[in-house]
């Protein structure tokens, strides 16, 4: 088995226990709570997650191709992600919960907002130290950190739902795990990666935010193109159409997360290797697993009453009409990752800022004239019609690689 078999499988197993978590947590919500607290808890995730971009601004990736060329472990790339983030998390914070007083309907949605928000922070804290053992292709420390996590988070909410807990518990819930993610990242960075812990004090560098913003991974924009589709749902029909249809922007979410999840492992080879052929045989590994996870996705759909109760039948059709995005979200997924580890992350870049700018006015527009159902088609429409860009750049940068060899 080659090492990037051996990491894109360990980093797969990685997403799936944040499918099987996610899974759990809402069915537990659903069946506790029922179908209006699973919207208010679908909006809290929607809307953290959103703000997540600017507290990455693609630090994760520099960290994983610095590890993953031997640059004193990232060291530099790491530090500069550690200070950058404590220094933009208050603001990032503050948009967080000024969307949930601006769209939240309930306080109980405002103050899960800002626990999650919380947690949020110290996820991306931690998933800079993770991202070294990435780099490094050594992610079954990834595995293990994310596995934890998972088992930790699961078990605290069953718990406080067990004592007749609600949203903000849950929101608690989020904030401790993640919390101790975020130590337990750090410490094995230190201990078994030799990374230098830098002092804990913020920072911001121009240079460093601009770099950034063009290494954001891909399920980052993808992700929120579902997202973005989903509030829209949220805020113009409220919790009683936004319900059922957030399992299906959750099922699609979470089989894209585990088809790309061998993206990290493919950016690491291609940045450390500069194999164009390695793009070609990836292809058609993730062409397999994004049809194969569309049509699953479709398939098991009928479960979802069964699963989340009687009241979620309409999320039969979200299921299966946010199935069709998976395979085209793999392949503009998989041609991002590839420029970046060629060095053409700036076209790859703007050309996804385009495709968020399409599906949020895509998104506002049918939710308010169209309804949830054709809402619900727009994420697919809007990445089919940039998938043909990223083609054609994806050419480009072959070229250019094979003319560099010559």
């Amino acid at each position: 088995m080659t090492v990037f078999t051996r990491n894109a499988l360990l980093l797969t197993a990685e997403k799936a226990s944040h499918l099987l978590g996610a899974l759990a947590l809402m069915i537990l919500v659903a069946r506790r709570l029922g179908p209006d607290i699973l919207a208010d808890y679908g909006f809290v995730i929607s809307v953290t997650a959103f703000f997540l971009p600017l507290i990455d601004v693609g630090l994760n990736t520099r960290v994983i191709k610095a590890s993953a060329s031997r640059e004193e472990r990232g060291g530099s790339a790491f530090d500069e992600a550690v200070g950058y983030r404590i220094a933009v998390s208050p603001a990032s914070l503050a948009l967080m919960v000024g969307c949930g007083l601006a769209w939240g309907r309930t306080p109980a949605v405002d103050l899960t907002v800002l626990l999650v928000g919380l947690s949020t922070v110290a996820m991306s804290l931690g998933d800079t130290a993770n991202s070294v053992f990435k780099g490094l292709q050594r992610s079954g420390y990834s595995f293990g950190l994310i596995g934890a996590l998972n088992v930790v988070l699961l078990v605290s909410v069953f718990a406080v739902l067990e004592r007749g807990g609600g949203l903000p518990e849950i929101g608690a819930c989020y904030l401790v795990a993640r919390l101790l993610y975020a130590f337990a990242a750090f410490y094995l960075a230190h201990t078994r990666a030799g990374v230098s812990v830098p002092s804990i004090r913020p920072s911001f560098h121009l240079r460093v935010v601009v770099d950034g913003l063009f290494h954001l991974p891909a399920p980052y924009f993808l992700g929120n193109v579902l997202a973005i589709a989903y509030t829209a749902t949220y805020v113009a029909l409220g919790e009683a159409a936004a319900g059922p249809y957030y399992v299906g922007y959750r099922a699609a979410a979470a089989v894209f997360i585990l088809v790309s999840a061998g993206f990290e492992a493919l950016l690491a080879s291609a940045t450390a290797d500069r194999a164009v052929g390695l793009g070609q045989s990836a292809g058609t590994t993730f062409a397999v697993l994004a049809i194969g996870g569309g049509i699953g996705l479709y398939a098991v759909a009928p479960i979802a009453p069964l699963l989340f109760g009687d009241s979620f039948s309409g999320s039969v059709v979200a299921v299966r009409v946010l199935a069709l995005c998976v395979p085209p979200f793999a392949f503009v997924g998989l041609a991002y990752t590839l420029l970046i580890g060629y060095d053409q992350q700036r076209g790859a870049t703007y050309s996804m800022l385009i495709l968020l700018g399409i599906t949020t006015v895509g998104s506002i527009a049918a939710a308010y004239a169209m309804g949830a159902l054709t809402t619900a088609a727009v994420p697919t429409l809007a990445t089919l019609f940039l998938s043909a860009v990223f083609w054609m750049q994806l050419k480009r940068s072959r070229r250019s690689s094979d003319t560099a060899l010559t």
